[in-house]
């Protein structure tokens, strides 16, 4: 994991001291490591929400929403100097079927009433099969034969979309998801509360 613009790094070892002690530097990098302190929104509902690590230490979370039997989508929430980034991912089981009636998202700035409406950009499965937003996603267990007892998840496909909004990111957010055909079934929309997470961590890992 790169750290990005406004994530917060911190390694104490000098430029100078690591060109006298790099080899000596780059084995106490990988016991201490740097510290990154990271942001990102988490629902208010524990339930829905998915915090974790990754490289180390380095904090990171995510919203998983039910939308049916054994079935969910999974939203990264990150936000920047002046914007908010969405990223949704959909891993479909083979003979599964998912389409956004109104393929937008609607952010709201808790406490303000202002309202921002985002358009979810094309689906992607795989390296180069891609779908409009509005269109069906259908699961054809498309790398199932790659799948072995530790690697289960490979019987899924996994489509992504993201999108992004113009504002400085607040303390606190509502997003509302639209409603979506799951199997011919509708699921209404969905408003979700969230709150702005920030927490530091050791990245012990080089990318």
């Amino acid at each position: 994991m790169k750290p990005t613009k406004s994530d917060k790094v911190s390694c104490n070892p000098s430029l100078e001291v690591m060109k006298v002690f790099a080899p000596i530097l780059i084995v106490v990098f990988f016991i201490t490591g740097c510290a990154v302190t990271k942001q990102y929104y988490l629902p208010v509902d524990k339930n829905l929400a998915n915090e974790y690590r990754v490289c180390g230490s380095v904090p990171a979370g995510q919203m998983q929403l039910p939308i049916g039997s054994d079935l969910f989508m999974r939203v990264d929430l990150t936000p920047r100097e002046d914007r908010i980034y969405l990223y949704l991912e959909l891993p479909l089981p083979k003979g599964t079927s998912v389409r956004f009636l109104k393929p937008i998202i609607e952010f709201e700035v808790s406490g303000s009433g202002k309202t921002y409406i985002a358009h979810l950009d094309k689906f992607r499965v795989g390296r180069d099969e891609y779908f409009n937003a509005d269109e069906v996603l259908e699961g054809l267990g498309r790398t199932a034969h790659l799948a072995k007892p530790d690697t289960q998840y490979a019987k899924n496909d996994y489509f992504s979309s993201g999108t992004s909004v113009l504002v400085k990111p607040p303390d606190g957010l509502l997003l509302k998801f639209p409603a979506i055909l799951v199997n011919g079934s509708t699921l209404g929309s969905q408003i979700i509360q969230f709150r702005l997470i920030e927490k530091t961590g050791v990245m012990t890992c080089i990318q």
